[in-house]
């Protein structure tokens, strides 16, 4: 339903009554959020303390920006609960600046043991206000066990841009890593010194070299 937009208004009653639906609750609230219709407000605001909180307040400020949303986000994201927080700390990001009240939350949770969802803290922070924490903690996860994290942080440093040029060196460190399992690694480091800065001559150089590699074909 949620594909279609504001086109498949007809669907709101029966989106509506899954939002009770612990299994497809989720799903409802994300067509609800893409509809965007706002009959859907008062049953999106009853299912803040549902199954899917996260999911029924990211919809409910797609639709209205009401505060009561906001608020459920950002309480869900410094919750202890991964089921909740994840979705929550995705979904701050998109609110960008308009969740610059909920940078404190995020930056606690720029130290959850988990480096995943410190990844994802640090996305949030710099779509919200480009935070300068957020670029020293990339440069922490790139290095991290967790294969995820490291995905997520050398993306964001390469969406980042010019501003992480500091990484260069690194990253070119990485690239020049040419185990098997660190193929796919290797591609996205690759993608993200394109566009870091696509005119250094240390970038041309190691581009050109990673390129004859067949496996990064």
């Amino acid at each position: 339903f949620g594909s279609i937009g504001p086109g498949a208004s007809e669907s709101v009653p029966l989106l509506t009554r899954l939002l009770k639906d612990k299994h497809k609750c989720s799903s409802a609230a994300e067509a609800l959020g893409a509809i965007a219709s706002r009959s859907a407000i008062p049953d999106l605001k009853q299912a803040l303390e549902g199954h899917c909180p996260a999911y029924a307040a990211e919809a409910l400020w797609k639709i209205s920006k009401a505060p009561e949303a906001l608020n459920t986000l950002a309480e869900l994201a410094g919750s202890d609960n991964p089921q909740h927080y994840s979705r929550a700390i995705q979904a701050l990001g998109q609110a960008g600046a308009d969740a610059k009240a909920t940078e404190p939350v995020l930056l606690r949770q720029l130290e959850n043991k988990e480096g995943w969802i410190r990844a994802e803290s640090a996305r949030a922070l710099w779509k919200i206000s480009q935070h300068e924490n957020v670029i020293p903690t990339l440069i922490d996860l790139f290095r991290h066990d967790n294969r995820t994290a490291r995905f997520i942080a050398i993306e964001m440093l390469g969406s980042i841009g010019p501003k992480a040029a500091a990484v260069i060196p690194e990253l070119i460190v990485l690239l020049n890593n040419r185990e098997e399992d660190h193929a796919h690694e290797r591609t996205i480091v690759l993608k993200s010194l394109a566009r870091i800065a696509p005119k250094d001559e240390r970038v041309t150089k190691a581009l050109n070299e990673a390129l004859k590699d067949p496996s990064m074909l």
